[in-house]
């Protein structure tokens, strides 16, 4: 039912793109050890900006002495499964070209321009790039690899080029079973 999810991403109330956008949040926070900021009087353009800020500025408390960044990464991971393990359920998402589908709308919404071929995704756009370095752009992916896991049942976004390292477009391998970083 990938319909269902194009439907929700082009006509989605406000109230639900911001209770989705707090979840994300939720998943970050927790990821990182912190308290969850309040995004209630934020529109949702706003609220993706906050985020932007927000893991940021969390993502580099992480390279100070004592800083648990595998850690954040597995807790980004596992949270991102769960939400894309929600988003496959409520979809009815069933094959690997449903997952990608879902994947593109979902980046879509937060301003990151995807596109699948095969077994790589390529990304020519996004929101993020300018203000993450790479090394928040390396812990963030995390929460990437997981939605996509958690959406296609099981497999893994191995990134290999990102924007914020000074590449043309962010490049990620689509791994089927098994681990990958």
């Amino acid at each position: 039912m990938i319909f269902l999810l194009r439907i929700l991403a082009a006509f989605a109330p406000a109230a639900l793109k911001k209770r989705e956008m707090q979840h994300l949040f939720r998943i970050s926070a927790s990821a990182f050890g912190c308290a969850v900021p309040c995004i209630a009087a934020l529109s949702y353009g706003q609220s993706l900006s906050e985020f932007a800020r927000f893991t940021r500025s969390e993502a580099v408390k992480l390279y100070s002495p004592g800083g648990d960044i595998e850690g954040a990464r597995e807790r980004l991971f596992h949270g991102g499964r769960t939400l894309g393990e929600r988003i496959r359920g409520i979809c009815r998402i069933a094959t690997g070209d449903q997952a990608v589908s879902a994947m593109r709308i979902l980046y879509r919404a937060i301003g990151i321009d995807a596109r699948f071929e095969g077994s790589v995704m390529t990304v020519s756009r996004c929101y993020f790039s300018s203000g993450y370095s790479p090394d928040t752009c390396s812990v963030l992916s995390a929460l990437d690899d997981g939605i996509f896991t958690g959406l296609s049942g099981g497999e893994r976004l191995r990134f290999i080029r990102r924007l914020t390292d000074g590449s043309a477009c962010c490049r990620a391998d689509i791994i089927t079973g098994g681990e990958c970083r």
